[in-house]
């Protein structure tokens, strides 16, 4: 959004999978992060409670592989991240895609962006997680080329 924001003229259309304007639940997602407990939650915050084993025991061998101090800052820099007010300014066709069941960015903030955003157009993808690209790589795909090639 960030960059649709400063250099409109460089774009023909904007993407935006599993995100919003603003991020309101950070607060606990430190607290979780200070505790030390992010492990297996932050799997749970990514994944839906369908994705496979598979794909949540690599989630968990990457977020291991990352400080807990990485982690926290990430987050943190998350809670001042606020375009709310610029969403007007957003003129380009633009396809949201958020996961049902993503705990993150959850579908409301994909609603909101819809409603905020001039000729929007939102996607939910059914029983998918904020990783919803890696969950349902296929489904993305097609809505991904559908909209590119519709520009």
């Amino acid at each position: 959004m960030d960059f649709s924001l400063n250099h409109p003229e460089m774009l023909a259309g904007v993407i935006l999978i599993a995100t919003g304007a603003k991020f309101s639940a950070i607060n606990a997602i430190l607290e979780m992060l200070k505790n030390g407990r992010h492990n297996h939650e932050l799997v749970d915050l990514v994944y839906s409670k369908n994705a496979s084993l598979r794909l949540r025991e690599l989630a968990l061998r990457e977020i291991n592989s990352v400080s807990p101090v990485v982690w926290f800052r990430d987050f943190y820099a998350c809670r001042y991240f606020d375009v709310t007010s610029r969403l007007p300014e957003i003129q380009l066709p633009v396809l949201i895609i958020t996961g049902t069941e993503d705990l993150l960015t959850p579908l409301q903030y994909g609603r909101l962006l819809e409603y905020e955003l001039p000729g929007a157009r939102l996607i939910g993808i059914e029983g998918a997680g904020h990783m919803l690209m890696l969950e349902k790589p296929e489904i993305i795909n097609k809505h991904i080329i559908d909209f590119v090639s519709s520009k």
